[in-house]
């Protein structure tokens, strides 16, 4: 069964005390840098981002287990009773466990890292095949720090015979995408590689 990691989806940050040490500055339970609102509201925020960097598992058993355990451990929390809500996300690749899959996820990290602008759109994975080998390409969108309007790219990447994986990053602004995106298309559809090549 593959791992799963749990993530905690908060709608809070709340700062605690830590233990008390010599020298040390004292926190006491309930000591809080920010209103409640606030909290609320950074919550939510850091949630969103969650939700857009990384997918989230559609298990009904699973959402519901977490679910009713992170409910039963916000009713111990002492202070303010936030509404607290829980997602469970896949540890390990975005998209699946194939040798494709795996690296395209790596290179989507890759480039969201580089490029904290950039966002992955959730379900915009689409698998095909080029020359009968397996194919996938994902969407991000940003809005250009340089240019200041909606940018958008799309990761292609292919499988090769030897399972090493060659892509293209095809990238225009968003306005213009969809008259660019039959030329995109057939630039995908007529990549072509030496299969005999070796990859080191």
């Amino acid at each position: 069964m593959k791992r799963t990691q749990i993530i905690a989806v908060l709608a809070v940050l709340t700062l605690f005390a830590a233990g008390r040490a010599s020298g040390q500055t004292v926190v006491r339970p309930g000591f809080k840098i920010f209103s409640i609102e606030q909290d609320v509201e950074i919550g939510k925020q850091s949630a969103a981002q969650v939700e857009k960097q990384l997918p989230m598992l559609s298990d009904a058993a699973v959402s519901r287990y977490v679910t009713n355990l992170g409910a039963r451990l916000a009713a111990q929390a002492p202070g303010t009773k936030f509404t607290y809500k829980f997602k469970v996300a896949p540890n390990g690749s975005l998209f699946g466990e194939t040798p494709l899959e795996e690296a395209t996820s790596d290179l989507i990290r890759h480039i969201l890292q580089a490029n904290p602008n950039l966002e992955r759109v959730n379900g915009s994975e689409s698998r095909g095949t080029v020359s009968g080998h397996p194919t996938l390409s994902v969407r991000l969108e940003s809005n250009s720090s340089n240019t200041g309007t909606g940018e958008r790219v799309t990761v292609f990447t292919r499988q090769l015979p030897d399972e090493h994986v060659v892509y293209m990053l095809l990238i225009a602004p968003a306005s213009e995408y969809a008259l660019l995106q039959p030329t995109f298309e057939r630039m995908t559809g007529s990549l072509r590689t030496d299969g005999h090549a070796t990859h080191n």
